[in-house]
């Protein structure tokens, strides 16, 4: 159900690009909801979201003007891509895609950020031009809003669904500081702005997004960029950011790379100081059992000393108890001397 709610949310949001700025999605929403979804499932499930997303796709409704062949190449070429990504991503990394160390991710951006939206895209960009579009013009379109869908929403998503919330509860505060902070910079920077006002202001969110990255995990990092891509996806449709230029798709382009610029290098350094974070504590942890179990062999190796060292003064008083006994017991009794070989007798 939630898969379902999910995908049509995602298809109408995406949709709505087509109207606002004349040119195919800046990201591809329905790629990272149904991505994230096999990720999370076991395999043998991953048929029930293929199959779904079909009717679901027409229930939430088709562009306008949009030919019926062009959505079932579309819906098969998503998909496709779904299904080739999911399962390189599985066979590599070999368990559940968690996004945690630095290793995975960037096995991420080239697998769901590269080399299948590169390929899907090769796959579509006739039918874009049997619709009228550049071949070229129509592949990277095509490439980037698949790429920037995984690398700017897939993360947030699968952060959420593996609860990877629940590792900054002690810094609930902070990410409401932030995301607040970056929500009203990123207003005024890329809505309130007009064409005339200098490009420097895309920088405007890079603090909040650094101290994002360093304090608050992936899971901070990603929502605050999503958030960042949300507000310039909506300053771009009204025409009033930093990004409009006079050719519509260039205003797509530069905000396309944007988004990637600032998800691949924030999330990658938010990544690496997790890992790092990680290492560190693991080290530490070692360190404190390590000494707990020095403690605990001296403990046992004094016991051992004491218990022995005792056991073997008591037994040494028995011995020299009884060797005085025996003494006493033999003092005045005849015995033959070793020295004497005739048997005869001392006396004592």
């Amino acid at each position: 159900m939630a898969l379902a709610f999910g995908y049509v949310l995602a298809v109408k949001l995406a949709e709505r690009g087509y109207g606002s700025i004349s040119v195919p999605s800046p990201f591809w929403l329905p790629d990272s909801v149904l991505l994230c979804a096999l990720l999370i499932m076991p395999k043998r499930r991953w048929w029930i979201a293929l199959v779904a997303m079909w009717p679901l796709r027409f229930l939430a409704g088709v562009p306008p003007n949009t030919p019926l062949w062009f959505q079932l190449v579309a819906i098969a070429n998503d998909g496709f891509k779904a299904f080739a990504a999911a399962w390189v991503l599985r066979r590599i990394v070999g368990r559940t895609v968690r996004l945690h160390a630095l290793r995975e991710w960037l096995i991420f951006l080239l697998v769901a950020a590269g080399a299948v939206p590169l390929v899907s895209a090769l796959a579509a960009a006739p039918a874009r031009y049997t619709l009228g579009d550049p071949l070229w013009t129509a592949a990277y379109r095509w490439f980037l809003g698949d790429s920037v869908a995984q690398v700017v929403v897939t993360p947030m998503l699968l952060y959420w669904c593996n609860r990877e919330y629940s590792r900054v509860q002690d810094r609930i505060g902070e990410l409401l500081v932030i995301l607040t902070g970056l929500l009203v910079v990123s207003f005024c920077s890329f809505v309130l702005v007009l064409p005339a006002h200098p490009a420097i202001l895309i920088y405007a969110p890079i603090p909040f997004l650094l101290w994002a990255a360093v304090r608050l995990r992936p899971f901070g990092t990603a929502n605050a960029i999503a958030l960042v891509a949300g507000v310039s996806i909506i300053s771009v449709s009204r025409g009033m950011s930093v990004f409009t230029i006079p050719v519509p798709f260039d205003v797509v382009l530069w905000l396309q790379l944007f988004l990637l610029l600032f998800g691949v290098s924030l999330l990658s350094l938010a990544i690496a100081v997790a890992e790092r974070e990680e290492l560190l504590h693991r080290e530490m942890t070692f360190s404190q059992q390590l000494l707990r179990t020095q403690e605990r062999e001296r403990e046992r190796l004094a016991r051992e000393l004491h218990d022995d060292i005792s056991q073997r003064l008591a037994v040494a008083k028995i011995d020299l108890d009884v060797l005085s006994n025996a003494e006493g017991v033999h003092v005045g009794t005849p015995r033959a001397h070793p020295s004497r070989r005739d048997g005869s007798l001392d006396r004592v």
